[in-house]
């Protein structure tokens, strides 16, 4: 009876609209934003200009708006941004001015070499994705199906004499973890600072949830923290953090670098 109840009181349009602002309150309280303003992604920038990073990693940098608001911040470094889209690539060149900072390439960074397939989504080219499996888009788009060239970020930095990233930013639709593994070499060796990689429902298409990026990134001696504006806290592995809406960034850096710890919690 109580069971029945509560279904039908569930259903009153006032009752679904009042969860739904409840749920809409619970999520700007936990920082969970796509909004670069408040979601901790213009505070990190703001947090590693101290620092002069030299070099930076787009990878998804989309139409560059990214790599557009980290060179206000970042004026020591120099950025290598990457698409899967030739006309999301046309849009960053207009957008970054072609600056001599700025090198676009026309690729997937993914962990093997070579050629991968990719889902186009045209005019929501934000969703573009290699994870055929995924269908997080708008209802009746189901996009069409391209090749791409493929190459690991060990590979592109061995064939441009990079041997340390400052700052490596991955977006890549729930492929973060394929473009994540192709940096394995340069993980091992202690040659990325910080990285700072999306998670949210497409990582349940990959099957690859928070708790496989732990046991990844701890096989190199990096912690973790979900981003967020003020203080961050680096975290041991919790079951919650499987949750979809934990991130939908997380940041990762050395476990021994004290330096970028005591920036990153104050």
């Amino acid at each position: 009876m109580a069971g029945k109840l509560a279904s039908q009181i569930r259903k009153l349009p006032r009752v679904w609209r009042a969860a739904h602002y409840c749920q809409e309150y619970l999520d700007h309280y936990n920082y969970f934003s796509y909004n670069y303003e408040i979601n901790g992604e213009k505070q990190l920038l703001k947090k590693l200009s101290s620092l002069s990073p030299k070099v930076v990693f787009d990878i998804g940098c989309h139409t560059g708006s990214w790599t557009e608001a980290a060179m206000k911040q970042l004026i020591t470094s120099e950025f290598h941004c990457f698409d899967i889209a030739d006309d999301s690539l046309a849009k960053a060149r207009e957008n970054l001015a072609i600056n001599s900072k700025v090198k676009l390439t026309l690729a997937a960074i993914s962990d093997e070499d070579g050629e991968i397939q990719f889902r186009n989504y045209g005019s929501q080219s934000q969703l573009n994705t290699t994870l055929l499996e995924s269908s997080w888009t708008e209802p009746g788009n189901p996009g069409r199906v391209s090749t791409i060239r493929a190459m690991k970020g060990d590979t592109y930095c061995k064939n441009n004499d990079i041997d340390f990233i400052d700052f490596l930013k991955v977006d890549c639709e729930g492929a973060d973890h394929r473009a994540l593994k192709g940096f394995a070499s340069m993980l091992k060796s202690n040659s990325i600072r910080i990285i700072q990689f999306e998670y949210g429902y497409t990582n349940g298409d990959a099957k690859f949830l928070m708790r496989d990026f732990f046991e990844f990134f701890e096989q190199f001696g990096y912690i973790l923290a979900p981003l967020r504006p003020s203080k961050m806290s680096f975290e041991v592995w919790r079951y919650e953090f499987n949750d979809f809406k934990s991130g939908p960034n997380w940041v990762a850096i050395r476990k021994t670098d004290s330096q970028l710890n005591q920036i990153l919690i104050m």
